[in-house]
Formats: structure tokens, sequence, C-alpha cells
């Protein structure tokens, strides 16, 4: 079959006998011969068997592991080409679902396209001992060695942590490595909780990497992560823009080292008048440096860890003028409508918005601008439907690209009433 277009999840399009294929590490025009896997009631899932014509956007991929490890969808295109397919994919979801033509006003590469994670989440079989990801859909280990994506100081750790994890009386289940450049913080997930610990700090340092400030041991309970202990320090410090951010182990930031300058500028650059809310705003990414620009500004967040770091960010940064409130958006948004902003930042996770939300940011008369940063394209294009329903315009899009490599589209759109 001829491949049509690749859609997001990592896939291209392809057809025979009236029947939609859906097919891994393709490319668009190319002539391919694949081999049906699972039949769903308006696809078919296939694998790439043979390829017969290629695109000239292929290229072949760096990493021994591509095509078993889930980890990477583009490695098989060439950088500048997935900035060109990631594009497109954008513009397709929001005429399919907003029925908006939208233009993309910047592409924002990433520095480089390897290297960039600061954080990564492994995968342990607590039978075997093997370290490594889960192949694509699928809750098997692919043992490796090293990834191509994480920043270089984490590749040793995943070196050493195959040679000390088999030898602990009961294996965990994850290990989450998080880095800023020149500290290491590790979390090791148990399905159950070990009756004997045998790592000490000392240990760690000497046998897994020097730069292991801290670890914790957890423990996953009925869906839910626990900590059951902590040794040493459980944070890391990002020096950012002149801007200063704690970010404690059990808090989000973001991962692409490369980006992350580059989203606030995005940002930052359309904060044009005195007062801000932050929704979603995790450790204050956004609302300490936006609090530099306005008069005044919030930032509402559910996670109380992340509270904590944001007052925390506050005081780092010397400012006066900004508030952090512990709570969902559902039930702050009587604060917020008090507050009335002229700004309203969103960063939602991927399920976006509910309708609750975007009915109450409408109806805040105040408001004349909401800028929208999104790592889910679907649920992007479905707010903004309805906030152009109700008065708004698309006045910039953005696609910044801080998962090359993968299917992922991060993307900051800008609308004004």
């Amino acid at each position: 079959m001829k491949i049509e277009k690749l859609v997001y999840g990592g896939f291209g399009i392809g057809r025979e006998e009236g029947k939609v294929y859906f097919v891994p590490y393709v490319l668009p025009d190319e002539e391919v011969v694949v081999s049906p896997i699972k039949e769903k009631k308006e696809y078919i899932e296939a694998k790439l068997k043979e390829i017969i014509e290629e695109n000239p956007d292929r290229t072949k991929p760096e990493c021994e592991y591509f095509g078993l490890c889930g980890g990477c969808d583009y490695l098989h295109i060439k950088y500048q080409a997935q900035l060109k397919y990631k594009k497109a994919i954008l513009q397709e979801i929001f005429q399919r679902i907003a029925k908006i033509d939208i233009e993309i006003d910047n592409i924002i590469p990433s520095e480089n396209q390897y290297f960039y994670r600061n954080k990564t989440q492994l995968k342990v079989d607590t039978k075997s001992g093997k370290i490594g990801f889960y192949k694509k859909n699928l809750n098997e280990v692919v043992e490796i060695d090293k990834c191509l994506l994480v920043s270089e100081e984490i590749n040793p750790v995943i070196t050493n942590l195959k040679k000390v994890i088999p030898l602990l009386p009961v294996l965990p289940k994850e290990i989450h490595i998080f880095s800023n450049q020149k500290e290491i913080l590790l979390k090791f997930i148990y399905k159950k909780e070990p009756r004997k610990i045998i790592l000490t700090k000392d240990r760690v340092k000497k046998f897994i990497s020097p730069l292991v400030v801290g670890f914790g041991d957890y423990v996953e309970k009925d869906g839910k992560i626990e900590k059951l202990r902590f040794v040493g320090q459980d944070y890391l410090i990002f020096d950012i823009e002149g801007f200063k951010y704690k970010a404690s182990v059990d808090s989000f930031f973001q991962v692409n080292k490369f980006q992350i300058k580059n989203l606030i500028n995005l940002v930052l650059k359309h904060i044009d008048y005195d007062k801000v809310a932050d929704l979603y705003c995790g450790v204050g990414l956004f609302t300490i440096p936006a609090s530099k620009i306005c008069k005044e500004a919030i930032g509402v967040e559910i996670s109380y860890q992340a509270i904590k770091d944001a007052n925390f960010n506050k005081k780092l940064n010397n400012l006066k003028n900004v508030k952090f409130y512990p709570s969902s958006t559902e039930k702050a948004l009587q604060i917020i409508k008090y507050f009335s902003p002229d700004i309203v930042i969103i960063d939602p996770p991927r399920a976006g918005l509910t309708k609750e939300v975007i009915n109450q940011l409408v109806n805040i008369s105040n408001l004349k601008k909401i800028i929208y940063v999104s790592c889910d394209p679907a649920t992007l294009a479905r707010d903004v439907k309805l906030f152009i329903e109700n008065g708004f315009k698309i006045k910039e899009t953005n696609l910044i690209d801080m998962f090359p490599n993968t299917y992922h589209i991060e993307s900051i759109i800008v609308i004004e009433r």
C-alpha cells in the first residue's frame, strides 16, 4: 500500500480494499508492505514489513533499540522534516476537530534533537531484573544500555543501575531519574513495600553516581504512589533566564532542558497587561517571570508539593506581587473571578479544560487575553473552538518542539477577546 499521511500518535495511514491501516515507522508517499496485527471497528493496526519506495525525508535511526523500544516514534525522520510533519498534523487536527484553518506563526526547534530530557522513567522487569523502556503498547521491558534522548549525565546512571538493581533483595518496578546537569535525584517505585533496604547515600554515590544528592523509596498502592522515605536532598534548583526555580522530586517540571527558556519567552512576550492569572501553574514556571512584568499575579495549582515549591520560588526571586493558591482550577474559580485578570495563562494536563472552567473564564469581563500552552493538540483544538464561540479569536500560534523524535506536539496559542 501507499502511505497517505502521518497522524497524531506516531502512525501513518494507508488504505487497501476500502480499509484504513495504521502503520508505525513510515512516511507519506512511501510504498510499503505491511502485516495486519489487530483489527478494530474503524481501522486495522499493522506492522511494517518492507519499504519498497522510500520518502527522501527518511534517515537511518541512530538508536539500536528503535522499533523495539516504545520511547521514540520519529527517529527514522530527518529532524527538520519532523517539524514539517508535526505542523501538518497540528493543522489537520484543528481543521477536523475545531473546523478552523490555523496558520503556524512560529516553529521553534530544539537546540539539539538528542540528549534533551532532564527526566526519565525506567521500567524494571521484576523477574529478570532487566532495565529499560516498554515496547510500544506492551508492558514488556526492552533492556537498554543508553538512551539518545536523556541528558548526557543520565546515561552513566542507567549503566550503573543495571549493575546494582539485580543485587537488591526486592526489585523496584520503576526508577525515575531527575537531573539539572549538576545534581541528580532518584525515585525507586516498588509494587509492595520492601522489608529490607540496603541502599545508603554512600552506596548510591559510590556505585550509581557521585552526582546523586538524594533518593527515595516509594510504593504503589491502589494506583497511587506513596513515599516511604527519602534520603538526602529531595529537590533540584534550575537557573533559567535569570530566574531560579526549586523543583521537588514530586513536582512537575518541563523536561526539555534546551526549550524551557524558549517556552518562557514565548509566554512572556504576550504579557502586556496589569493582572495575570496562571492556572495549573506548577512550581511557578510562568508565574514567576510574568510577575516581573505585570503589577499583580496569582498562580493556581492542585499539587500541594508544587505550591510549596512555588512559594519558595517567590522568595527565591524576591517577589512581592504574586500569590499562589493550592487548589484545583475548578474550585478556585471564585478566587480567579474575584481577582479579575486581564490575562490568563493556561497549561493544563492532557485532558485540557472542563466546560465549566471555559464558561467561567469567558464571563470574566476584564479578561482580554488567554495564553494556552498545550501538550495535546486534540483537547487544545476542542477548547479553542469553545473560546472562539464565546467571542475570542486566535492572535498567534506557536509550535515549540519539546519532544524531538516523538509524535508529541507542544504548542502555544494566544487568543484575544
